[in-house]
């Protein structure tokens, strides 16, 4: 019996999108670029209820080690980004705020963008597309201690 077109369709539209991140390979990632004076992290992939612990708990000894001023976490690489997405990063963010730091969310991907701008999130959360100036903006009277430039 020949497969019917709309069952093909629903099988994609569930593998891309509802099917749960284990099904689909490596979930996220979360490497750290930088540490000091700004940590720099970078998170790709799908950020979703199974894989929000990791980000949390990647990004919250990454400041608990190394107390940056600045967190910038870079969203670029986020495939998928659900409500679990969302908790993790108010949980970043006070987070960063408990260890007086703000948290900087770089280049967020057009899914991140979406669900936030949804969620009427946007203003609540530090949003950048242009990472470079947004460091100047948020660290513009800062003088760097000695542990600053050696790292």
């Amino acid at each position: 019996m020949p497969v019917k077109r709309h069952e093909l369709l629903e099988s994609a539209v569930h593998d891309a999108f509802l099917a749960p991140s284990s099904a689909r390979g490596p979930a996220l990632s979360v490497t750290t670029v930088a540490t000091r004076p700004v940590a720099v992290l970078r998170a790709c992939g799908d950020l979703d209820r199974d894989t929000q612990f990791l980000l949390t708990s990647h990004v919250a000894e990454v400041i608990a080690a190394h107390t940056p001023r600045l967190v910038m976490l870079d969203l670029s690489g986020i495939r998928f980004f659900g409500a679990a997405g969302i908790t993790a990063l108010l949980q970043l963010q006070e987070e960063a705020t408990r260890w007086h730091a703000d948290l900087l969310l770089s280049d967020p991907s057009p899914c991140v963008r979406w669900v936030l701008g949804i969620a009427g999130l946007t203003d609540a959360l530090a949003l950048d597309d242009n990472p470079a100036s947004a460091v100047g903006r948020k660290l513009p009277d800062w003088e760097m201690t000695q542990e600053d430039k050696t790292g």
